[in-house]
């Protein structure tokens, strides 16, 4: 019993310094978490010699603080940054997303970029869509499933969706 007494406060105190320093590796990691995004489609429409790639990516943050993406590329084409056209009907106009675009903690968003004036060259290789998000930093897109390329017909009913989802 004595040398319970004798040592109950230095136990005490590592284990609360052991507890302390397991949480803040827990706040550290928790802060510096990397976005994980996902390609869930992609649609080509060829012009001639060039392509345009429409492609809907999804982007988890599971970080405790916001992020902004800034810049998308493919391969080496950066993405359509401002508004473009994708579909139009005689109901309304399906427009991309524009850059940049901020993501909440803790929080998912679907959104859809295009990249114009592809050239042949990138259709021979494999496609790696890289996301640039806060001060320069990086992660690579994964590819939802083996099925990613759709034709035109159901990139309209996918985007007539998204469209009811984002009003």
């Amino acid at each position: 019993m004595n040398f319970f007494l004798k040592y109950w406060s230095p136990i005490v105190a590592t284990l609360a310094f052991l507890l302390s320093l397991w949480a803040s590796y827990n706040a550290y990691k928790l802060t510096h978490l990397k976005p994980q995004a996902l390609i869930k489609w992609i649609n080509e429409v060829r012009d001639g010699e060039t392509s345009q790639f429409n492609i809907c990516l999804s982007v988890f943050n599971g970080s405790s603080k916001p992020i902004s993406i800034k810049k998308i590329w493919l391969n080496n084409f950066p993405a359509i940054d401002f508004p473009l056209v994708l579909v139009s009907d005689e109901d309304s106009e399906i427009y991309s997303d524009d850059l940049p675009i901020n993501v909440d903690p803790f929080k998912s968003i679907k959104f859809v970029v295009a990249f114009q004036y592809v050239t042949p060259e990138l259709l021979q290789r494999k496609r790696i869509i890289k996301l640039v998000y806060d001060s320069n930093k990086t992660v690579i897109a994964d590819i939802d499933s083996l099925n990613v390329n759709i034709d035109s017909r159901e990139m309209i009913k996918r985007l007539n969706v998204y469209r009811l989802k984002k009003k």
